[in-house]
């Protein structure tokens, strides 16, 4: 069902979202979206078969993103736009 798929996978560097990037990543196209302001953050994301955009959802908006994913994931902590970071 996912095998070919593109999917759009927010929280990848977190516990769930890391679980579901490997055993993804050989299938399917994995775009990860992220500040990626720690070092070698991104690094460890192409690592895991992810590639990694580098966006601040609060702050950048949507713009960026492609808009053909098959698939949207979320496992990242919500944030509060107002305040600009993560709530």
């Amino acid at each position: 069902m996912l095998a070919r798929s593109k999917i759009l996978l927010r929280g990848e560097a977190r516990q769930i979202g890391r679980a579901v990037a490997r055993r993804f990543a050989g299938s399917c196209e994995i775009w990860g979206v992220s500040p990626y302001s720690s070092p070698g953050s991104r690094e460890e994301a192409e690592a895991r078969g992810v590639r990694p955009l580098a966006i601040d959802l609060a702050a950048d908006g949507l713009e960026r993103l492609p808009t053909d994913f098959d698939y949207v994931l979320h496992f990242a902590e919500p944030f509060d736009k107002t305040a600009g970071a993560s709530a």
